[in-house]
């Protein structure tokens, strides 16, 4: 399968596509992943974490990705979640992350018709903003596709914060990052915070480096973002949100202890709106045009038949997931004997912080972090 894809409309459509939700936002069983994958969990300085961002095709459907359309392809689902409902503190995924009204966010309204009041079990309540993404972890020893589930507090906003310091013509280059040509490696730096709310993971720093293309067997193994959404019927929400009627003290204490990946702004002029929406026009996506262009969808030509035609790889493995590439000679850093020496592994000190398996265990690692500028 071959992808013609134009980058600066990748780029633009990463970026906008940040813009867009950001402007309309406010246990995991609520996702259903396939069976053989699981949940990528970041691990925190000293160490960096090294992923591999990529694309899902959007498909369509009741869940498909507002934000794109069917046979474009793209890096991120964002989705709302409500947190601790009812008496087992259940999160489930909020029907408005596919346009459809909410039993929850219709209470949290009548709750804030007294904000003042009911200020805590408002926070308790409310949907949280959160996003789900395609990752390879490129420190594991068998590289398989994993899912990354976070909150835009703890991840997306150091992203869009990064773009945002970029050039033009840098958010052009590296707003490409997850296409399976012309992509790149993130570099992510992960700082874990305990305060008396609870504990959080958010990202302190993202650096990018240049990566080879990626195998196309590899793109096709990649998770329907949409399908893992496990949206209950209505009726089934408000039986849920029954079952923790007459707690709200409790929910209040409870409420006082929330996660730190919770928090973000709250407006309750958005939790009013609870029916939904005319939808909008769609914005810029990832289009996969054919080298000849024809009236009929490209790319879904392309994915039937792709299957049939690629080497079967072993599914349990992405090893070598990357397509051989002859690269230059990559010019030796220099770096100072005083730099150097300070390093009991031989590694550039204030440099090289997380790119090296002795730097987990090292014992200046948090200085040499501190040197790099990651904390």
């Amino acid at each position: 399968m071959s992808f013609n894809i134009d980058p600066q409309v990748a780029a633009n459509a990463f970026f906008h596509g940040m813009e867009q939700h950001r402007a309309e936002a406010g246990g995991r069983n609520h996702l259903k992943l396939p069976t053989g994958v699981s949940f990528f969990s970041p691990k925190v300085l000293p160490e960096i974490n090294k992923l591999v961002f990529l694309p899902y095709l959007v498909k369509q459907g009741e869940k498909k990705n507002p934000m794109c359309s069917a046979g474009t392809v793209y890096y991120t689902r964002y989705y709302y979640a409500h947190r601790r409902i009812g008496g087992s503190g259940t999160t489930v995924v909020c029907p408005t992350s596919i346009g459809k009204p909410c039993p929850i966010c219709k209470h949290v309204q009548e709750l804030c018709m007294d904000y003042t009041t009911n200020r805590e079990q408002i926070k308790l309540l409310r949907k949280k903003d959160r996003q789900i993404f395609n990752v390879i972890d490129l420190s594991e020893e068998k590289k398989t596709i994993k899912v990354f589930e976070s909150s835009t507090f703890c991840f997306g906003e150091i992203l869009e914060t990064t773009f945002k310091t970029f050039s033009e013509a840098d958010r052009k280059k590296f707003g490409v990052f997850f296409l399976p040509e012309g992509g790149y490696i993130m570099r992510v730096a992960f700082k874990k915070t305990t305060s008396e709310k609870g504990n959080l993971i958010k990202a302190e720093r993202i650096d990018f480096e240049p990566r080879s293309p990626i195998k196309n067997e590899i793109i096709e193994r990649c998770v329907d973002l949409d399908a893992i959404l496990e949206i209950l019927p209505y009726a089934q929400l408000e039986k849920i949100l029954k079952e923790g009627e007459g707690e709200e003290e409790i929910a209040e204490e409870e409420s006082k202890g929330l996660d730190l990946d919770d928090v973000d702004v709250f407006n309750p002029e958005k939790i009013a709106i609870v029916e939904p929406e005319t939808p909008k026009k769609e914005k810029e996506a990832v289009v996969i045009d054919a080298v000849e262009n024809n009236s009929e969808d490209p790319f879904k030509k392309e994915a039937e038949n792709v299957l049939e035609s690629l080497e079967v790889v072993d599914s349990n493995s992405m090893d070598g997931f990357l397509e051989e590439k002859k690269e230059a000679p990559k010019e030796k850093k220099e770096v100072s004997k005083e730099s150097n020496s300070k390093c009991p592994h031989g590694h550039a000190f204030g440099s090289d912080c997380g790119n090296f398996s002795e730097c987990q265990k090292c014992k200046l690692s948090n200085e040499c972090a501190k040197a790099c500028g990651l904390i």
